[in-house]
């Protein structure tokens, strides 16, 4: 995968089979092996969101994009939260 999107200093490509972090403008994402670049809702369901489970029906490609990019998947975020609460133990 590549992202398109970012400058060259910042150049995101995997070739492990993992997807590089999805920014606003991630709509640039290229699958080589394919020769495709994502659809914005295979970016949502890289987050972990179903077309089926969204109620995106005024919403334009670019803003589905934008929502993938600015979007945190669940298991960040309960990493995120557990380390909270262990630094919160921790201090106690």
């Amino acid at each position: 995968m590549l992202d398109l999107a970012q400058n060259a200093g910042r150049a995101a490509f995997r070739c492990d089979g993992l997807v590089p972090t999805l920014t606003s403008t991630c709509g640039s994402i290229f699958l080589p092996r394919f020769g495709v670049y994502l659809t914005p809702w295979q970016c949502m369901a890289l987050q972990g969101l179903s077309k089926a489970g969204c109620n995106a029906t005024d919403v334009s490609d670019a803003q589905i994009y934008k929502m993938a990019g600015n979007a945190m998947s669940t298991p960040v975020i309960g990493v995120i939260l557990w380390a909270a609460l262990c630094q919160l133990n921790h201090v106690q």
